[in-house]
């Protein structure tokens, strides 16, 4: 289920880009009949695979996080202590835009060495952000078929 879901998403943007591509070409501003929040869906969708992660194990918790200047982490995994900051991306490419809730958060904590990793999930490939952040496609949230 999982796979099909990460394989929708991907269909989803893909089939966006190519729309925003083919208007570009054609030098005409258009827009898709129906408006898709791509983020928000894919936030939720990830969501479902997060509670089911949860689910699994009544030690594990699933929090998100805002601070009064409006920094935000989509999600917050904790397992034994330790915690992973997600940041949800629907694009391909990570800025260091991508990483000041991740960062405000860490700053936030009162046990710095309870976050373990900060991760933004998104389209592109995997790759280091820094010393403790790094980007990962949405496929490390799926498992691989053996």
């Amino acid at each position: 289920m999982h796979q099909a879901m990460a394989a929708t998403v991907e269909h989803c943007v893909l089939e966006i880009r190519e729309h925003q591509q083919n208007g570009r070409k054609r030098g005409v501003a258009s827009r898709p009949t129906q408006r898709l929040d791509v983020g928000f869906w894919l936030e939720q969708t990830l969501f479902q695979t997060l509670e089911t992660w949860r689910a699994l194990d009544s030690r594990r918790r699933l929090h998100f996080w805002r601070d009064r200047a409006g920094h935000e982490v989509d999600f917050i995994l904790e397992e034994a202590g330790k915690l992973v900051a997600l940041e949800i991306k629907a694009g391909s490419q990570v800025t260091a835009g991508d990483l000041v809730g991740i960062r405000a958060f860490r700053d936030a904590l009162k046990r710095k060495a309870s976050l373990v990793r900060g991760v933004v999930l998104h389209s592109g490939k995997a790759r280091p952000l820094d010393a403790d952040d790094v980007a990962l496609p949405w496929g490390w949230m799926v498992p691989k078929s053996r």
